[in-house]
């Protein structure tokens, strides 16, 4: 057992290096066709999203001011990103937009419609069966609790101390 043969190939590794680089490259490549595709289809998000939800558009919008007022760096970095990466931004724009408005119609069947005329809620007049005679008179009350005297006994009359004195 403790004579084995290790059989060390060279060809092994660099196969595993070309097989890794190739599907760097291959990914590569297909991120650039999705990119270009997203290049092609971009206005048409840009159009469909005005369509669906313009919200999505004008919320994003001032969100790019707001951080362009509140941090400069952060908001030239955005607006820049948002040129460049405009396929990316418009998919992701479209797909919020789809997502807003399958939110409002599933959870809009639980808003309340608007009213057309004032509707007064149904209600029925209840009488006081009962009725206070005296109101309570809480002046004259006797008190619970009352306040204990404090006695400040001096152990010494020659101190001359300020801090002494203070209590007196």
């Amino acid at each position: 057992m403790a004579n084995r043969k290790i059989d060390v190939n060279p060809f092994n590794s660099i196969a595993s290096i070309l097989f890794l680089v190739l599907i760097f490259v291959g990914l590569y490549f297909v991120a650039k066709g999705v990119f270009w595709l997203l290049g092609l289809l971009a206005p048409i998000f840009i159009i469909l999203t005005l369509i669906i939800d313009y919200k999505v558009l004008v919320s994003y919008g001032n969100w790019l001011v707001n951080l362009f007022k509140s941090n400069i760096l952060m908001g030239i970095g955005a607006v820049l990103l948002t040129v460049f990466g405009f396929p990316v931004v418009s998919g992701f724009l479209f797909g919020k937009a789809i997502i807003s408005k399958k939110i409002k119609e599933k959870f809009g069947q639980f808003e309340q419609p608007e009213k057309k005329k004032e509707e007064y809620a149904a209600y029925e007049e209840v009488k006081d069966d009962f009725e206070v005679e005296e109101p309570l008179d809480l002046e004259n009350a006797p008190r619970k609790v009352e306040k204990p005297e404090v006695i400040i006994k001096r152990k010494s009359s020659e101190s001359n101390n300020e801090y002494d004195d203070l209590f007196q």
